[in-house]
């Protein structure tokens, strides 16, 4: 396990201009290059990374409330999904169009995924479908 310098590390505010799964990545692929593989090591690096509002909800927490890193991860997500929106979200919805040698599959993935990133994330199909289409 090496050091790692605090000036690396990529930092979480909960603001809503931020991309929490954009910084999640950003700090697994972080902790992987420097051999932090173990859950405890990640934990003891990770409140290094939040600044004020995702700070305070990390020390909120408690001592025992999360056994995993997969438990943290899931924690902020839940706290955060509604929170933060893509700036043109608006634009990535209605200007979506396949290009002439997507499949549909993928156009439909896309499509999900903005879904999910949105406040809409638990439309029922009949829904989906209508603003797919």
């Amino acid at each position: 396990m090496k050091n790692i310098s605090l000036s690396i590390l990529p930092n979480f505010h909960g603001l809503r201009n931020e991309y929490l799964e954009t910084f999640i990545f950003e700090f697994g692929v972080l902790c992987r290059s420097y051999d932090y593989l173990l859950d405890p090591q990640k934990f003891k690096l990770f409140p290094a990374t939040l600044k004020n509002g995702a700070f305070k909800l990390f020390m909120g927490l408690g001592t025992h409330t999360i056994r995993t890193w997969e438990e943290m991860k899931n924690v902020f997500l839940e706290k955060y999904k509604d929170y933060y929106m893509p700036h043109n979200l608006k634009d990535e919805f209605f200007k979506m169009m396949p290009k002439e040698d997507e499949i549909l599959e993928y156009l439909v993935k896309i499509f999900s995924y903005n879904v999910k990133r949105t406040r809409m994330h638990d439309l029922d199909d009949e829904t989906f479908k209508a603003l797919f289409f």
